[in-house]
């Protein structure tokens, strides 16, 4: 029967192992937290499926490859764990048995150790939010009694303000006229109308700037793109890749929009200028929006002013949001159309019809 003993101003739980030695464990913050954990433990030994918490005194850095090599995620998202694995996590705690890292207090002082070094609060925020994923797995298999990284509620004006700084300033937006201007110099300054036509297309349509990118010919009919597929580029390297969380769909076009489109599949070289007779990038080579080399346009910081000062491609996806909530086009339709998905009982029962469609390419047109 496990029982429970302050030790200092923390609690320890005593229980048996099935070998009937003594066993313990520490760092609680409450009897009761500590009671329980003590009989999840008796509880996992009567099912033999218990997991004997002195694994935890394995290193985090070892416990942190375990952990990896059962990930199944995506590339950009790999290569955000990874650095923040090898950069943040792993350098502080690598060292360190699992089982050591009982103090909440601690991993508070990292985070803003980690601020104040010049990283961002974001930076700061994922590296604890992953540590708390990984400890929170370690909890599961029984190395750790408590996962010290997750942050705890109710921490008032303070936990206000470090909410706020995280989640960052509002996503600037624009509006149809704004977008029409922007998309009018971008081509004047380039000397190109495909410019133009990237611009509108993806505020008209709300396709993210990868799944623009890799937009070919074939995917384009009359009145509605067919989006499957995105260019992705990571560590300098360009790769053809489903859309973000699998989100094939199709984007319905208005008239005028069918006819930009038209008109670039016309204008575009025959082929991307990827060397081979497969192209490096993974697709057939008619992507609809090319260099004047016939090349794949690259990330690159702009030497040009801004033209609509924080506006960011990704924020044409917020602009066409916005645009569709002031038409009051279904949620349905909004979330397929940006390649989301409608929460809960809402997304079960609800479907897009024709009449929908035809909606959007009416409105669409009109601003």
């Amino acid at each position: 029967m496990a029982y429970a003993e302050k030790r200092g101003n923390k609690w320890r739980v005593r229980y048996m192992r099935p070998d009937g030695s003594a066993a313990s464990q520490s760092g609680f913050e409450t009897k009761k937290a500590a009671l329980n954990w003590g009989e999840e433990q008796e509880a996992g030994i009567r099912r033999h499926s218990w997991n004997d918490p002195r694994d935890g005194a394995a290193l985090l850095a070892d416990w942190v490859e375990l952990w990896w090599s059962g990930q199944d995620l995506e590339a950009t998202t790999e290569a955000k764990y990874r650095y923040l694995i090898d950069h943040h996590i792993v350098p502080t705690f690598g060292n360190r048995p699992v089982n050591t890292l009982t103090s909440p207090e601690e991993i508070v002082a990292w985070e803003k150790r980690t601020r104040t070094r010049g990283f961002s609060h974001r930076t700061a925020a994922d590296a604890r939010s992953l540590l708390g994923t990984i400890l929170g797995d370690a909890k599961e298999r029984g190395m750790v009694a408590t996962n010290v990284a997750v942050k705890r509620r109710g921490r008032g004006r303070k936990r206000a303000r470090r909410a706020i700084a995280v989640r960052g300033p509002e996503k600037v937006w624009a509006t149809p006229l704004q977008t029409l201007l922007l998309a009018e110099r971008c081509a004047l300054l380039s000397g190109r109308d495909d410019d133009f036509v990237l611009i509108v297309l993806t505020a008209y349509t709300g396709m993210r700037w990868g799944e623009v990118h890799g937009l070919e010919r074939p995917a384009c009919r009359l009145d509605r793109i067919q989006v499957d597929w995105q260019l992705r580029e990571l560590a300098g390297r360009l790769e053809k890749v489903p859309p973000k969380d699998d989100s094939h769909r199709p984007v319905d076009l208005p008239p005028f929009l069918s006819a930009l489109v038209s008109e670039q599949s016309l204008r575009t070289p025959g082929r991307c200028a990827c060397p081979g007779r497969a192209p490096v990038c993974g697709g057939r080579g008619q992507y609809l929006f090319l260099s004047s080399e016939g090349s794949h346009h690259r990330r690159s910081r702009s030497v040009w002013l801004p033209l609509i000062e924080g506006l960011t491609p990704h924020g044409l996806r917020h602009s066409h949001k916005t645009w569709m909530l002031e038409d009051a086009i279904p949620e349905v339709l909004q979330a397929e159309r940006l390649g989301h998905t409608v929460p809960g009982i809402r997304g079960v029962y609800s479907h897009v019809s024709d009449t929908m469609r035809d909606v959007i390419c009416i409105l669409q047109p009109q601003r």
